[in-house]
């Protein structure tokens, strides 16, 4: 990842935000309103710094207290903050979400705002920009002392704000296919969970973005392969051709870039990456694996990724 990602929908912020703070020894968080259970984001390990807007009633002090606990992370405050940003050594988020269960769906997975955001790579200008900003935020934030933490659980129980829209929200936004696809966006696949960051690996002629441990862990799994601490041959290439396969049928950008008669081409038609997989003698393989990954009742399964592969196996005829 060396340009910045941009995300859509509140699934693929909450996997950038976890894997950012979650993954990382050193972060910094300038949201301004945190929700009720939005402290189960916070992990345990790690050393993080934390700046919120606490005496703003959109955010809960209660749960300003119990972060306040935790040893590895410090907090403080300031009045006027309304930003929403991480920072790591992982890699730099800017979005629109405050950390709420409205806004990210942190426990439910049924977020009910809108939200949207970048992720900026760790090693660029921009994500060094915004880590001197946040210190020089850091600097000027007050310490949560007993009193600012009375006096805003005073003003919560008086004025809190309700954290969700406040029209009723009951239809998702759709993406719309000639096919009579009309309900594909609602199974947007994450490319944080689908890809591994920062991994082009050279297969002869062709150069791929690999798939995640996640993802290759359920290949493993799915095809009876035995678990390996670092997968390589016709597994992981198999993995790699799925994801990319499974990213270009639901309209992602192109990841891979394969070396043709032609010249060398960004792929983005999933029929090429089907192609590709017989010449490399893994058509088996990952079709196989698809089949199984579109299987009803499969509880290790990502539902998007079944849709996905779905759409796959009955476009292109796998069988």
């Amino acid at each position: 990842m060396e340009q910045p990602l941009f995300l859509s929908g509140s699934e693929q912020i909450l996997d950038a935000i976890k894997q950012l703070i979650g993954d990382g020894d050193d972060y910094g968080i300038a949201v301004a309103f945190w929700g009720t259970g939005s402290e189960t984001l916070i992990p345990q390990e790690g050393q993080g710094r934390i700046i919120c807007n606490l005496t703003h009633p959109g955010t809960n002090p209660n749960v300003i207290e119990r972060i306040n606990s935790y040893p590895n992370v410090q907090i403080r405050y300031l009045d006027n903050l309304h930003a929403k940003v991480v920072v790591s050594d992982n890699g730099t988020f800017v979005g629109s979400a405050n950390f709420s269960e409205a806004a990210l769906g942190i426990s439910s997975s049924s977020a009910q705002w809108l939200e949207a955001g970048v992720l900026i790579d760790p090693g660029s200008r921009e994500a060094k920009k915004a880590w001197k900003w946040f210190e020089t935020l850091w600097t000027q934030a007050a310490l949560i002392e007993d009193e600012a933490l009375s006096q805003a659980k005073a003003r919560w129980a008086e004025h809190k704000l309700q954290e969700g829209p406040y029209g009723v929200v009951n239809h998702a936004p759709t993406l719309m296919f000639d096919d009579g696809l009309e309900h594909a966006g609602k199974h947007c696949l994450g490319e944080l969970k689908l890809f591994a960051q920062r991994l082009d690996q050279p297969f002869g002629r062709d150069v791929m973005t690999m798939a995640s441990d996640p993802f290759q862990k359920l290949y493993d799994t799915l095809m009876g392969v035995p678990a390996q601490a670092k997968p390589t041959g016709a597994s992981r290439k198999a993995a790699g051709q799925a994801a990319n396969l499974l990213w270009a049928q639901s309209g992602g950008d192109p990841k891979a870039r394969l070396t043709t008669d032609e010249g060398t081409i960004l792929v983005s038609d999933p029929k090429i990456f089907l192609k590709r997989s017989q010449d490399t003698r893994n058509y088996e393989r990952v079709s196989q694996f698809l089949i199984k990954l579109a299987e009803e009742g499969r509880d290790n399964v990502d539902e998007a990724y079944r849709f996905w592969a779905g759409v796959v196996i009955k476009q292109h005829k796998i069988k």
